[in-house]
């Protein structure tokens, strides 16, 4: 279990304790409620977790909202792919040609996996163990007793100050900044998470401090390719790209023997 109000270590999937034994206000006259300050296995085995209500379900929008994202994200890495696949070919130096190439592709797979990792993979939430969930705040515990359910209850303080018990959730949060919060009950996800920042409403879940660098490399990677793209394109126009220019195309091909052939004979056909 969790240490006291001198410094908890808070792992959030790991498994470390995020309530501090004995950091509740007060402990309970009932005597089949365990104490506060009883051991996980205590209350463990008069509140299994198993026998927990269920979670809240998903907020509307939860499984909507992630499809603007990765349309977004696939739409302009198809677009900038293709664009810079098409003109990097006019492009006369072989090593510059495939340099633009892979850097393309690289930025259109990292922008892929940062956006799998967003949508689906649960950062920083807070999930139910023994070390999130006990011990159980007296007035939560008499209603989980009795079957009631949690309407009217607000999430309740520990003693120390150190976390809180989101009765949505039924886990301790931590509360100290230093500690990794601040912890949220997202709204639409209905978790708790910590190191909250934002929920993002491109991919439809919460910007944690787990998956900000993810959420940065997106950004990064429309950056970076919108300046490859544009180098291509730029490259591949220039008067060393090794293309002729419109206007000596259509010379040439106008010069050629069939096209002047071509041509005297549709002016006397009108003629005649």
């Amino acid at each position: 279990a969790g240490g006291g109000a001198g410094g908890a270590s808070w792992g959030f999937e790991q498994g470390c304790s995020l309530a501090p034994m004995g950091a509740l206000a007060s402990t309970s006259d009932d005597p089949l409620l365990p104490s506060a300050d009883a051991s996980s296995v205590e209350w463990a085995t008069a509140f299994p977790i198993t026998d927990f209500p269920p979670l809240p379900p998903r907020g509307e929008g939860y499984h909507s909202e992630p499809w603007t994202g990765v349309l977004l994200v696939g739409i302009i890495s198809m677009a900038l792919v293709g664009i810079t696949s098409s003109t990097s070919q006019w492009i006369e130096e072989p090593t510059v040609r495939i340099v633009t190439v892979i850097l393309i592709w690289t930025w259109a797979a990292l922008a892929a996996f940062s956006t799998f990792y967003i949508i689906f993979v649960n950062s920083g939430q807070i999930r139910r163990t023994e070390s999130t969930c006990y011990p159980i705040p007296e007035e939560v515990a008499q209603r989980l007793r009795t079957s009631a359910g949690m309407e009217g209850l607000t999430n309740i303080n520990a003693a120390d100050g150190q976390s809180s018990y989101c009765v949505r959730c039924l886990v301790w949060r931590p509360t100290n900044k230093s500690e990794g919060a601040p912890s949220h009950h997202c709204g639409i996800c209905q978790r708790c998470v910590v190191g909250f920042d934002h929920h993002c409403g491109v991919f439809g879940r919460c910007i944690v401090d787990a998956n900000m660098p993810c959420f940065g490399m997106n950004i990064a990677m429309l950056v970076l390719g919108l300046m490859t793209t544009m180098a291509s394109i730029i490259l591949s126009s220039s008067p060393d790209a090794g293309t002729l220019e419109p206007l000596d195309s259509v010379a040439v091909v106008t010069s050629a023997p069939f096209m002047q052939t071509t041509t005297a004979q549709a002016v006397a056909a009108i003629l005649t």
